[in-house]
């Protein structure tokens, strides 16, 4: 059973026959080696940004953040395991890198796959709760939450182990004879084909089924939440609410983007190995060229994630120009720019009711003495994980009764002044 990204199975007389590079056609071939490189150095680049921006920055240490940078470790994972393994196995015909690495190999590259698509589905559970039912988990504190995410990320790895477990014990590493004469890593289940199609099928539906569903469910329970609380833009001006409709559009393109993507790059290579496993591809005419293709666009994934879930998000993007030499210059130019905004302006930003409303936990902690931020900012960045002011709203919020913290939202939002508004709208709105 291939699980979704590894060495291609096939009988041994199959591997005698096509000794040497399966894919004859020279074109195709560096076609597709060029393809394989560029997702490979785009991917090792974005991810590679990711991990050290969380690691060296306290301020990127955030529940969300936590989550992102382990996807960003097992899109790695991927890169240095499957991405380049597949297609030289698949070139060069036959097994050359010995008898551990048979079972290793393998193995480390499910884990990576079912690794990388479960912590997807965990950043989408993690912003379902954040948006939609903070209310409900107005215990959390940012300790706590990291407590639990570290703990899902620890079971995210040692579950995605487990699953891969019966793959890598089940491969065998067997040498070909004269003519052949050269060795190949196939999956030996024993004449137990049974058992190979169910767990081919129970593979499937734990890697992409259940995660492609429950992201779906998340990303959609969100934008009902959204679109559930559309009057909270009455209170502001016609131009404000004309923003804040094209943000709200700007974020389902990308909530659907999400969506789209994880099953554009994850179905072809799934419905192609169930395929393989209830052995109904006799019809393909070219099986290990289709097979390429679906892993290379399965790999694409890889390079989309530090996009979609870390360049999208601003904490990351401005981190990342700062990592960047060539692009340091300009990011602390605009970091200047939003500083030099006077912080008696700043202040008088409006706020949100249903931000203020919502206790969130420590992890989302937002500093009104930097920048202010209207209800739909503070949405998008909890979508997109921007948690990394230092200021303890919280603590602060508990210093005030009920009705004088209510008294403060209700001037906030209705009586905002009017001067502050248009003079901070540049550092406030995105």
């Amino acid at each position: 059973m291939d699980v979704n990204i590894t060495t291609i199975s096939r009988t041994y007389e199959e591997a005698c026959k096509i000794k040497g590079n399966p894919l004859d056609v020279l074109w195709v071939r560096v076609v597709l080696f060029s393809l394989y490189c560029l997702v490979f150095m785009v991917a090792v680049f974005g991810n590679l940004l990711v991990v050290y921006v969380v690691t060296n920055n306290r301020r990127m240490h955030s529940v969300t953040n936590i989550f992102i940078c382990n996807l960003a470790i097992s899109d790695l994972l991927v890169n240095f395991t499957s991405l380049w393994l597949t297609p030289v196995y698949t070139y060069v015909g036959h097994w050359i890198w010995g008898g551990w690495l048979c079972h290793g190999l393998p193995l480390f590259q499910g884990a990576s796959i079912f690794i990388s698509t479960l912590t997807l589905m965990a950043i989408a559970v993690d912003r379902y709760f954040v948006i939609v039912q903070n209310s409900t988990i107005a215990q959390l504190n940012d300790r706590v939450s990291i407590t639990k995410c570290v703990a899902i990320v620890s079971c995210i790895w040692c579950t995605s182990l487990l699953l891969v477990l019966p793959y890598g014990y089940h491969m065998k590493y067997t040498y070909i004879r004269l003519p052949c004469d050269f060795f190949v890593c196939t999956e030996d289940w024993q004449n137990k084909k049974w058992l190979k199609k169910i767990y081919g099928m129970t593979v499937m539906f734990l890697q992409f089924v259940v995660p492609f569903t429950i992201i779906g469910i998340s990303y959609a329970m969100i934008w009902i939440f959204l679109k559930g609380h559309e009057q909270d833009f009455s209170a502001r001006g016609s131009h404000s609410i004309q923003r804040d409709t094209a943000r709200k559009k700007r974020l389902l393109r990308m909530l659907v983007t999400m969506v789209c993507l994880f099953a554009m790059c994850w179905l072809p290579l799934n419905v192609l190995n169930l395929l393989r496993d209830l052995e109904l591809v006799a019809w393909l005419k070219a099986p290990q060229f289709v097979f390429l293709v679906t892993h290379l666009i399965s790999m694409t994934g890889t390079c989309w994630n530090p996009i979609l879930y870390a360049w999208m998000n601003d904490s990351f993007r401005k981190e990342f120009m700062m990592a960047i030499p060539c692009l340091r210059r300009s990011a602390l130019a605009r970091r200047v720019r939003t500083d030099s905004v006077p912080a008696s302006v700043r202040i008088n930003c409006p706020q949100s009711s249903l931000f203020m409303d919502h206790p969130y936990r420590y992890s989302q902690q937002f500093s009104f003495g930097e920048k202010g931020y209207t209800w739909w900012q503070s949405i998008k960045e909890a979508v997109y994980g921007r948690r990394d002011k230092e200021m303890d709203l919280v603590t602060k919020s508990a210093n005030l009764s009920d009705k004088e913290s209510q008294t403060v939202r209700e001037t906030m939002i209705t009586n905002p002044d009017e001067g502050s508004v248009s003079e901070c709208d540049e550092s406030c709105h995105l």
